[in-house]
């Protein structure tokens, strides 16, 4: 067994706009505004959800936060996004960072994906266990567990992510943790800390995702 234990990222999960990739084309998705938190250097998060409701699965999920003033002009912009396939009607949290905001009134968040004809997202040969989150003795929260490669080939570039879910189903933080290779039939253990949020979650959701495309 091999043991991983490191902090989660606080960046996002980036999509074309942070890579400088190539503009495609894309339609709109749903996408449902959940919060604000404090970001670095003056900056602040926006979490969110995005919905695939269209008929196919998409990627290169695209979301751009707009800061109005109270005279409805628009007068700075974010954007952030995802880098893996979305099935239909599944739903994906996504984070953005606004970098030096200026003064406003509101927040408009809106969603585009690009359409697939004819892919899903890929299905990983990874089961993942893990202990109940606990609190750590300088606050915050953190988890352990493990995660093995049933298949048959190695794993490599999957990550873990960690959504703080409110009472009501709302984020409160998503932490990412990219795991090491893992060979066939391989264990590789993990404890993940420094997991803090504005108020106490109600759970813990950890999940595994796919290597960025």
């Amino acid at each position: 067994m091999i043991d991983q234990s490191q902090s989660t990222s606080k960046e996002p999960e980036p999509g074309d706009p942070a890579t400088g990739g190539p503009e495609i084309e894309r339609a709109a998705i749903e996408v449902d505004f959940h919060r604000t938190r404090v970001g670095p250097g003056g900056g602040f998060w926006v979490l969110a959800e995005v919905h695939n409701d269209r008929p196919t699965p998409v990627d290169a999920v695209q979301v751009e936060v707009a800061l109005v003033d109270e005279a409805g002009v628009t007068v700075g912009r974010a954007k952030g996004g995802l880098r893996r396939v979305i099935d239909v009607d599944e739903s994906a949290a996504v984070s953005v960072l606004v970098e030096h905001p200026p003064l406003h009134d509101q927040l408009k968040v809106e969603a585009r994906a690009h359409e697939l004809a004819d892919e899903s997202a890929p299905t990983l040969p990874l089961h993942l266990e893990h202990a109940p989150p606990e609190r750590a003795e300088l606050g915050g929260w953190f988890v352990t567990g493990e995660v093995r490669n049933d298949g048959g080939e190695t794993v490599t570039g999957a990550r873990l992510e960690i959504l703080g879910v409110d009472q009501s189903g709302k984020l409160l933080g998503q932490d990412w943790l990219e795991l090491d290779p893992i060979d066939a039939g391989e264990t590789v253990a993990f404890a993940v800390s420094e997991l803090r949020y504005d108020e106490q979650p109600a759970r813990l959701q950890l999940m595994l995702r796919p290597p960025k495309r």
